[in-house]
C-alpha cells in the first residue's frame, strides 16, 4: 500500500484523542474527543474529502459539556449519527446527535442511556436498513460490567427497551458492532475470551452468546468487528511474553435452512414451547443448533429459537420463551 499524504486534522493546542471515521455521501466524517489531559473534552468533527482535504476546523457536535469520551459514527443515507458517553457533570451517559452531510449539528442530543454512575461506557454504532444498532458496557449490581445495546431509528427514536446483550457474573466489556446482512453483529471481551451475539433490526437477541476466540493461553482484550460477506473478521490484541501482538478469527455463520436439512415431509409437529430446560429424546444421537447454525451444547440456553436434530436431521424446532 501506498500512503499517498499525512493529513492534519486536528491542528489545535488542546488534545484531540480517540478518533473514529465513517464515509458517507461525498466524504468522509471524522470525529475525536478534543480538550486537556485530566480535564474537560468536547467531541468535535470534521469532514475529509476523498482527496485529502480537511474542510472543516473541528466543529462541536456534542453537547459541550465537561467530560465527553470515545466518539463513534455511522451513516444511515441521509446524515450522520455520533454517539458518546459523558460523565461527571450531569446528565450522564450515552448520547447520540445527528451530523448533516454537510458537518453542522442537527436538532439536540438524544439520550440513549441514563447512567448515574463515572465511568468507561465505550459505546459503539452500527447501522442497517432504517435503524442504528449502539452498544456499550456498564457497571452491574453485582459490581462487574456488562454489555447493552439499544434499538435507534434514524429519525432519532428510541425503539423498544435496552438490550441485555453479554450479562452475567463476569466482567463483558469493551462491546463493538457491526451490521451483518440481514441483522447486526456484537463482539465483546469476557474473561479474556471473546465472545459474540446476533442482534435482530428489532432488538431480538437471536440465539445465546457464542464464544468467538479459542481458549485463552494469553489476556486478550480490545476487540473488533467486521463483515464482508458471510465470513465476519474479529480481531483483538493478545498479551504474549511481555508484548502485545494482533489476532483475528474469521468463521462462517451459515444459519439455519430448514431445506438443507431436510425438514420438509419430516417436522409434523407444531413448535414446542419452553419456560425451563431443553428437552433431548431419550437414548437418541441429538444436536441441538440455534438460528445462527451454531450447535449449543447445554440443555438451559437463553431465550431464543432453537433445532433439534437426529443424524444431522432436524426432527423439531423450539422456541425457548424464557
Amino acid at each position: 500500500m501506498q500512503i499517498l499524504q499525512t493529513v492534519a486534522i486536528s491542528g489545535s493546542s488542546e488534545v484531540g484523542r480517540e478518533p473514529d471515521v465513517c464515509y458517507g455521501g461525498d466524504n468522509h466524517l471524522v470525529v475525536w474527543s478534543q480538550g486537556e489531559f485530566g480535564g474537560g473534552s468536547q467531541i468535535r468533527a470534521a469532514r475529509v474529502s476523498p482527496a485529502g482535504v480537511v474542510l472543516d476546523t473541528g466543529i462541536v457536535c456534542g453537547m459541550d459539556h465537561y467530560c465527553e469520551y470515545r466518539p463513534s459514527v455511522a451513516f444511515d443515507g441521509e446524515h450522520f449519527f455520533v454517539v458518546w458517553y459523558n460523565y461527571v457533570d450531569p446528565p450522564a451517559g450515552i448520547f447520540g446527535r445527528f451530523i448533516g452531510q454537510d458537518c453542522i449539528p442537527i436538532g439536540r442530543e438524544v439520550l440513549i442511556r441514563d447512567i448515574p454512575i463515572n465511568t468507561n461506557n465505550d459505546p459503539d454504532i452500527a447501522f442497517l436498513d432504517s435503524v442504528y444498532l449502539i452498544v456499550w458496557s456498564e457497571p452491574s449490581p453485582s459490581y462487574d460490567d456488562d454489555v447493552y445495546g439499544q434499538i435507534v431509528h434514524m429519525n432519532g427514536t428510541l425503539i423498544g427497551e435496552v438490550i441485555p446483550i453479554g450479562i452475567g457474573s463476569l466482567y463483558q466489556y469493551q462491546p463493538r458492532v457491526c451490521a451483518a446482512d440481514t441483522m447486526f453483529l456484537a463482539v465483546w471481551q469476557q474473561n479474556s475470551y471473546i465472545y459474540g451475539q446476533f442482534i435482530a433490526t428489532d432488538g431480538t437477541c437471536i440465539g445465546g452468546n457464542f464464544q468467538i476466540s479459542d481458549p485463552p493461553p494469553h489476556p486478550r482484550d480490545f476487540p473488533d468487528i467486521g463483515y464482508g460477506g458471510p465470513q465476519p473478521l474479529t480481531l483483538w490484541h493478545e498479551f504474549v511474553y511481555d508484548d502485545h501482538e494482533i489476532y483475528g478469527d474469521m468463521e462462517i455463520f451459515p444459519g439455519i435452512s430448514e431445506e438443507t436439512f431436510g425438514l420438509e415431509g419430516t417436522l409434523t409437529l407444531l413448535p414446542t414451547i419452553l419456560v425451563d430446560q431443553l428437552i433431548f429424546p431419550f437414548g437418541e444421537n441429538c444436536t441441538v443448533y440455534d438460528i445462527t447454525g451454531r450447535q449449543i451444547h447445554h440443555r438451559n440456553p437463553v431465550s431464543g429459537i432453537y433445532f433439534i436434530a437426529i443424524d444431522r436431521q432436524i426432527v423439531t424446532k423450539v422456541i425457548k420463551v424464557r
